[in-house]
């Protein structure tokens, strides 16, 4: 009877110690997916910003060089007038001209050169016109995105997307086109099988390797993502049970300590008390014989 009582304690003090370890463990699990999940969504909104602020640049800058009249578009004076336009830009890095699905003239290009750019990307309702991965002879080396609307346009660089933020490289970020399924603005490693899961609301959701969220701008024609490498999150987790498993530990040390020294009272009085009635039990013995 004893020493069933005796594996019973010994049951009970393994479970105090062991369950706030498993809690904690848990709970820095849960604290960890969250940490990568705030931070994704972070990413997301700081892109859509971005996007925002980038179609607000392209449209006013392109919307004035179409509002001008008094100059004749390629001339010294317009290309004059496109560079004092790009004065504070902060999304749109050069303005020219296109004609014929080609830019005839930039304030990053020599003025005498045209470059050819092909059938464009991406046809707004508009008329609008978007190519992407244009190289310019002038700058080598540098992928442009070029968006036009009635022949005057807007040139970004694809790869300043999330450029003023300091984030692991493993992370990828995009603004991208709906409906064209084009990517204006990229950073790190992307699938295609991401844009089919979106239908145009805001969505989270992992593939296996990456985590994803994607969210649609105002407007709703461009969606936001960024996707974060499923070895990232183990990360967050493990930096998580640092912090939270010694505390864990420490709960079910005191725990488990209190309930041993409770129970090795209790069974040192038990103990005692046989003791004492084994020796009564002898003493009567002792007296009837």
């Amino acid at each position: 009877m004893r020493k069933r009582r005796e594996w019973i304690v010994a049951a009970v003090i393994g479970v105090l110690l062991l369950a706030p370890i498993g809690i904690t463990g848990y709970s820095a699990l849960i604290t960890g997916r969250q940490a990568a999940v705030t931070e994704l969504e972070r990413l997301t909104s700081h892109v859509q910003r971005q996007a925002a602020g980038t179609r607000a640049q392209i449209d006013a800058a392109v919307g004035a060089l179409n509002a001008e009249t008094t100059y004749a578009p390629c001339t010294p004076s317009q290309i004059q007038q496109m560079s004092r336009l790009l004065a504070g830009s902060t999304y749109v890095q050069g303005l020219g001209y296109v004609r014929n699905n080609a830019l005839v003239c930039s304030t990053l290009n020599n003025i005498q050169q045209t470059v050819a750019l092909g059938p464009a990307d991406q046809i707004g309702p508009d008329g609008s016109k978007t190519w992407n991965g244009i190289t310019l002879p002038s700058i080598p080396g540098i992928q442009f995105n070029i968006s036009a609307t009635n022949g005057h346009a807007a040139i970004t660089v694809p790869d300043l997307v999330g450029a003023t933020l300091d984030i692991d490289g493993r992370i990828s970020l995009a603004q991208i086109g709906i409906g064209s399924g084009t990517w204006f603005r990229t950073k790190g490693v992307f699938k295609p099988a991401w844009l089919e899961r979106y239908q145009g609301d805001a969505i989270t959701f992992s593939d296996g390797d990456y985590l994803v969220d994607m969210h649609p701008s105002d407007d709703g024609q461009f969606a936001a993502l960024a996707a974060m490498p499923i070895s990232i999150i183990d990360e967050y987790v493990e930096r998580a049970l640092r912090d939270k498993l010694p505390l864990g530990v420490l709960i079910g040390l005191l725990l488990a300590g209190t309930a041993g020294l409770i129970a090795r009272r209790q069974l040192s009085g038990e103990r005692r008390a046989g003791k004492s009635q084994d020796q009564s039990r002898a003493g009567c013995l002792a007296q009837n014989a």
